[in-house]
């Protein structure tokens, strides 16, 4: 969490300064209207991938299928729309690059196989501390007793 925080924050401040010299450049009005326009795309992205996805996801379940394609894109485009929504020129850059068709199956790739990982861990950590192995500490409790000849038999 701390590293996402510390990444946030000299995003912003490479943003900052990359807008100022933009201004400089191509004056404030035009990064302004380019600002609200990429904005107003994010917002028009989300919606709209929000509706399509549950629609689609719908249709799937109704084939029988598993909607996580439509899910994995849909999360990619909506979170693209999330960085078209904050203001910068590098969340837009990148909010952009994640449109882009050959770069969403990539990263769908990537996200399918740390999720598929961290499921296998999590499963296998659930598996080990229920289990009755020798690495349970369930198991290590010893019970002393003993047995006697007729404890068997009834009455």
């Amino acid at each position: 969490m701390r590293r996402v925080l510390i990444l946030f924050l000299i995003i912003f401040i490479i943003d900052l300064y990359m807008m100022i010299n933009a201004s400089a450049a191509i004056g404030l009005s035009l990064l302004a209207l380019w600002l609200f326009l990429s904005s107003c795309f994010g917002i028009y992205l989300i919606r709209k991938q929000g509706l399509r996805a549950v629609m689609l996801a719908r249709q799937t379940i109704e084939k029988r299928e598993l909607p996580e394609n439509i899910i994995f894109r849909s999360m990619l485009a909506f979170f693209s729309g999330v960085l078209l929504v904050i203001p910068g020129l590098i969340t837009d850059f990148f909010g952009l690059v994640f449109l882009m068709p050959n770069v969403k199956s990539v990263f769908i790739a990537l996200i399918r196989r740390k999720l598929s990982m961290w499921v296998t861990s999590l499963f296998n950590a659930t598996l080990t501390k229920n289990s009755f192995s020798s690495r349970s500490p369930i198991s290590s409790k010893v019970i002393e007793g003993e047995l006697a000849e007729g404890d068997d038999k009834p009455g």
